[in-house]
């Protein structure tokens, strides 16, 4: 992972620290504040260093570097500054708890990097917390525009934009949040290949509530997303070049929790262009049910434990037991009967539409079946899964007949012949103009147009 990226990444971190710490007060500040530390570093593979406190009579800074929990403390880190002033009358301007000014310092692995970094001693990030005599808090972050060079010898450029971050609750501890962002663009210029990409934008907003039980990322709740452009284009000189691209997308979900189990319901909507094929109303609905969430959580923690996300570790035996526990995981959510289905998968291209479907699950493992050496005979046996698709077959032949004249007759008979055949062994449906088909999954047997393909894989 570059420097960029991993500063990138503790920024959002750090962002989120701001928000997930609102319950400072008065004497309990250095408490609340190392509690609200510990609680990031379990949730995520940071690790903060070089904490101190100064503690006036009103007020209590905290100064912290940030960095990936990679073992040692190397590599570029992000320095948080937090200035709690205390309650009741914090900052002698209103009254409450605590009013929290945050800032996040360039570290000069990043300032390097800018072509108009902000002035010496200003921060990366800004955030502004008041904390009420009641608990709630109200949270603003932003942050400026930056304009990245690229390293010695290439060219191209990166403009980011500034963002802007709000959070609230309510008396009965839901959280609101909304976060604007213009959007950013690359351009990377090289004598082998040059590309671009371009995010524009970008809208987030829900509602959430957070509990002491779950990480930081756990959250349930209703949001909503939108992204008004992203393109991307590469070009090379051994290759057809590459154009794609995307708007007006729009995005909500809404996640419960039923005696621990996840639900999650999504919707996605939006149109693009891909090499100048027009792709118009995108559908996708989509649901997860039944996710043990204590077992999904335990999973994602130990897949993203700082052996594996800073790539090699110096014990094998280490890392093999990290892999072995996170499977276990994966094969403790089957004993829930979990699902995913995607109800509607549609969109049209040139005008042709085209749709799919499928539900994949399991119904009856037991904390037998996983514990024991008979998981792989009981997940052929108790494994399920069922869907359509249709497509046109002007699709396929965008995909499989070259659009050279000289090249067109050979491609289109072979495409023929194979469709010929899965037609006459009855896989495919040609009607219409469109292409067919139907799966099953059951008991180890895999069914295509009630036809069974492959050997009965069930004991």
């Amino acid at each position: 992972m570059n420097k960029a990226a991993v500063l990138g990444a503790i920024a959002v971190v750090a962002v989120g620290s701001v928000v997930g710490g609102a319950k400072w007060s008065g004497v309990n500040a250095k408490r609340e504040v190392q509690a609200n530390i510990a609680k990031m570093e379990q949730s995520m593979p940071i690790k903060a260093t070089q904490s101190t406190f100064e503690e006036g009579l009103f007020s209590t800074t905290h100064t912290m570097v940030l960095k990936l929990a990679c073992g040692a403390e190397e590599g570029p880190g992000l320095t948080v500054r937090q200035r709690i002033k205390h309650g009741p009358l914090p900052g002698w301007t209103r009254i409450g708890r605590a009013v929290v000014e945050t800032e996040v310092d360039l570290p000069q692995e990043l300032r390097a990097l800018l072509q108009n970094p902000p002035p010496e001693g200003q921060p990366l990030l800004k955030a502004s917390t008041t904390i009420g005599l009641t608990g709630g808090f109200e949270t603003q972050v932003t942050s400026p525009k930056l304009e990245l060079h690229p390293p010695s010898g290439a060219k191209g450029q990166a403009s980011i934009q500034p963002l802007d971050f709000r959070a609230q609750s309510s008396l009965q501890g839901n959280v609101s949040y909304e976060l604007a962002w213009a959007g950013m663009a690359v351009t990377s210029e090289e004598a082998d290949s040059n590309g671009s990409f371009a995010l524009e934008g970008l809208s987030i907003k829900g509602q959430t509530r957070p509990d002491d039980k779950n990480p930081l990322w756990f959250m349930l709740g209703k949001g909503e997303f939108e992204l008004q452009r992203m393109a991307m284009a590469t070009q090379n000189p051994m290759g057809k070049p590459v154009k794609i691209e995307f708007t007006k997308i729009m995005a909500d979900s809404d996640t419960t929790l039923d005696k621990e189990l996840l639900n999650r319901v999504s919707h996605l909507r939006g149109q693009g262009a891909v090499n100048g094929a027009q792709i118009t109303n995108i559908k996708f609905d989509a649901s997860v049910r039944r996710l043990h969430a204590p077992t999904y959580v335990q999973m994602l923690q130990e897949m993203y434990k700082p052996e594996a996300l800073c790539g090699a570790s110096s014990d094998p035996t280490a890392l093999m037991a990290q892999a072995e526990a996170t499977a276990k995981a994966m094969a403790t959510l089957l004993v829930h009967d979990p699902e995913i289905a995607v109800e509607t998968l549609g969109f049209e291209v040139d005008g042709k539409p085209g749709k799919a479907s499928y539900t994949v699950g399991t119904k009856g493992v037991t904390t037998q079946d996983v514990e024991g050496s008979g998981l792989q005979a009981a997940l052929f046996a108790k494994t399920y899964a069922n869907g359509n698709i249709t497509i046109p077959m002007a699709w396929v032949e965008r995909v499989m007949v070259d659009k050279d004249p000289q090249r067109q007759p050979q491609d289109q008979a072979v495409l023929d012949a194979m469709l010929s055949q899965a037609v006459d062994a009855g896989y495919v449906v040609k009607e219409g103009g469109n292409l067919s088909s139907q799966f099953k999954l059951e008991k180890g047997q895999l069914l295509v147009n009630s036809k069974p393909v492959g050997p009965q894989l069930s004991p």
